[in-house]
């Protein structure tokens, strides 16, 4: 969402350099081991994504974790080319769904908190404490709850009944960031990507609140829609491994 500053990607090249000497690295006296450690809590308290520190050491970065469940095959079938939420006047405008059939529709979207070393040495700790995290655990329901209000905070929102959402954290040691996905379910007439993309979003906000103290330099960066089901324009897949944050 911000431009990265030219310090954070020198300070993210010599990290990363240094951990392909494959070489344990303390990061304010916590160590690989640590980190490990606090993502098996968190995946045990409220299923959190493992970072293998492992693989960071032999390719430096890691690409968003895997949508779940599988939404799909990539496809751009039935994308519109105009604005749909534009009459023909270029005024806004609520798109009419009365006459679409509801059905079974899914999104996941992505984020990540790129909070720098001292502020992620402090959430990683916090995880350790905390049986769910005060602050991740916080954001998940920060999270979960602005999707449920998405059309209270985008005016041309459809208010759709939410089977499910999802938010979930993964602990990046290489980066210091912390990467969130998040994920809605529908049985409706229109999608539910802006709610996901609001679950994301506004979990990275509440990473950022309470983090801030520390840090003035935290980043929220990367926010994108990884994959969609259902709906007249199919099924949506974003291609695996492509990394926007080094664009």
């Amino acid at each position: 969402m911000f431009p990265r500053t030219t310090s954070l990607n020198r300070a993210l090249k010599d990290i990363r350099q240094h951990l392909l000497t494959g070489r344990p690295r303390e990061v304010h006296g916590v160590t690989h081991a640590d980190l490990t450690a606090a993502n098996q809590e968190l995946d045990e308290s409220f299923g959190l994504q493992h970072h293998h520190s492992e693989v960071s050491q032999q390719h430096g970065s890691q690409p968003l974790p895997p949508v779940t469940p599988p939404l799909g095959e990539a496809s751009t079938a039935g994308a519109s080319l105009r604005l749909t939420h534009v009459d023909d006047k270029g005024q806004a405008s609520m798109v009419d769904v009365s006459n679409k059939a509801a059905t079974v529709r899914s999104a996941a979207a992505s984020c990540r908190v790129m909070l720098g070393q001292a502020a992620f040495s402090l959430v990683v700790d916090n995880a350790r404490q905390s049986a769910k995290g005060n602050v991740l655990g916080t954001a998940q329901l920060a999270g979960i709850m602005a999707a449920k209000q998405t059309s209270a905070l985008i005016p041309l929102c459809h208010n759709i009944p939410l089977s499910k959402v999802g938010v979930k954290f993964e602990l990046d040691p290489s980066r210091h960031a912390v990467h969130i996905s998040a994920e809605a379910h529908t049985v409706s007439n229109t999608g539910v990507e802006m709610e996901a993309l609001t679950a994301a979003s506004v979990a990275a906000l509440t990473v950022y609140d309470m983090c801030k103290a520390v840090s003035k330099d935290i980043e929220i960066t990367a926010l994108r829609l990884e994959a969609k089901s259902g709906g007249r324009s199919g099924n949506f897949r974003r291609t695996a491994g492509v990394d926007t944050v080094n664009e």
